[in-house]
């Protein structure tokens, strides 16, 4: 697949995942632990997007098509997915006191399910 259309793909997964779990669980816990209102600042989330795009197509898709992923190239994408979305949970975890568990769970459980949908799309 063009991996234009991937891309698109992937924004458009997480968008909905940001619009549907904001008020659900990230505004009170990043609120709980700035003690402000969530604010986002698109420049940043701009740069981690760009990254996040460069990861899929840098990192998983080479990935997947290694002898051990070719026939299940949605795995490869899962994993990295996990590992990207845990490391950056953890280490908010070991930054922040107050920083719960719940959200490391859902939240890298999300890198693992978005990254294999699109990794089962492109393949």
């Amino acid at each position: 697949m063009n991996f234009v259309y991937v891309a698109f793909i992937f924004l458009v997964f997480d968008m909905i995942w940001i619009q549907i779990m904001t008020p659900v669980l990230y505004r009170g816990i990043f609120q709980n632990i700035q003690k402000s209102m969530l604010k986002f600042d698109m420049k940043y989330a701009v740069c981690a997007y760009v990254v996040l795009i460069g990861v899929l197509y840098f990192v998983c898709r080479p990935l997947s098509k290694t002898k051990m992923y070719s026939s299940r190239p949605w795995i490869a994408y899962g994993l990295v997915g996990f590992s990207l979305y845990a490391v950056y949970n953890l280490t908010n975890a070991s930054v922040f006191s107050s920083y719960p568990l719940q959200m490391i769970v859902v939240d890298s459980l999300w890198g693992l399910s978005v990254f294999s949908a699109i990794g089962a799309i492109d393949s």
